[in-house]
């Protein structure tokens, strides 16, 4: 349908579609005493499976997105059978280790990249037609988890007391735009990432950064490729406390001392500052969390 904009109407919002969510939760808890020591221990696991079910009754509809980082990248598209919010990404292959690699991916005589030279990425032609547009993209997952789980545990021994909080995720996949700003010799005025100084160049050619260019001819940091997507696995600390209650005081009371942190520990092979991205997993560079340490003094009277 088309819709006129006179007067500014545009075409209005509408619920369509379906998605669909389908997983399992379990949770589990054991509670114990032995003379002095008491403990308790809890899991929880969840699994989940996110798909668009339907859009409308023509079989090539999709859902296209804004969602983009700097108006650059714009990395997501929802499509029947797929995740909501997939990456619709380009695959990249690697990085030409000499011009004449570069020189030699060719179709029909022609250079599939014209401008690539020793240092850019390499781009799949996927539909074999000799260039490299959208029409070579294809769905690589999303940022929802496969896999959510946790674990706590509280431990107490006479005065002392111990608590502990695990938290992670499997299966998610985060897009690291970031970068795109902190990585590119094109872009100005931004701060680098000192991982720039691992780019890829004549003496170092191990690196998965591709050369850095004040023209990136190629565009290697404007393609919307998997070269941005990276695996957001991880378990986080994110509680952990000690404490010891004094029960003889020269009142009738006690006072507890403790002390605790949030968000101790992380780990993940994730190269950004936190994988807990959130949203639809679009890391433009948000915050990390932050690591507290904490102690306390609990008086009772």
């Amino acid at each position: 349908t088309e819709w006129t904009n006179t007067f500014g109407f545009g075409a209005p919002t509408i619920n369509q579609g379906r998605i669909r969510n389908t997983g399992f939760e379990i949770a589990a808890n054991w509670k114990e005493k032995a003379g002095d020591f008491t403990y308790d221990f809890g899991a929880n696991i969840a699994t989940l499976k996110n798909r668009v079910d339907y859009i409308d009754q023509n079989p090539n509809s999709y859902w296209a997105y804004t969602d983009s980082w700097r108006g650059v990248l714009t990395p997501y598209r929802s499509v029947v059978g797929q995740p909501s919010y997939s990456y619709w990404l380009i695959k990249n292959e690697g990085i030409f280790q000499s011009d004449a690699e570069a020189n030699a991916y060719v179709k029909d005589g022609k250079k599939i990249q014209p401008e690539a030279k020793a240092g850019d990425l390499k781009f799949r032609d996927l539909n074999n037609d000799g260039k490299i547009d959208d029409a070579d993209r294809s769905y690589m997952g999303s940022a929802f988890p496969k896999l959510t789980y946790g674990f706590t545990t509280n431990l107490a021994w006479k005065n002392f007391d111990f608590s502990l909080f695990l938290q992670g995720v499997s299966g998610a996949k985060l897009f690291h735009a970031f970068k795109q700003s902190t990585l590119n010799g094109s872009e100005q005025g931004y701060n680098r990432w000192d991982k720039i100084l691992d780019a890829w160049s004549p003496t170092n050619t191990g690196s998965d950064i591709p050369k850095i260019s004040a023209s990136d001819k190629n565009k290697n940091f404007q393609t919307p490729s998997d070269w941005y997507l990276e695996s957001g696995d991880y378990l986080r600390i994110k509680s952990v406390l000690l404490g010891y209650t004094f029960t003889k005081m020269p009142f009738n009371g006690s006072l507890r001392v403790f002390v605790s942190a949030d968000n101790l520990l992380t780990f993940t092979d994730y190269s950004g500052m936190d994988p807990e991205v959130g949203g639809v997993g679009l890391d433009g560079g948000q915050y990390p969390l932050s690591r507290i340490y904490s102690l306390g003094l609990k008086l009772k009277f």
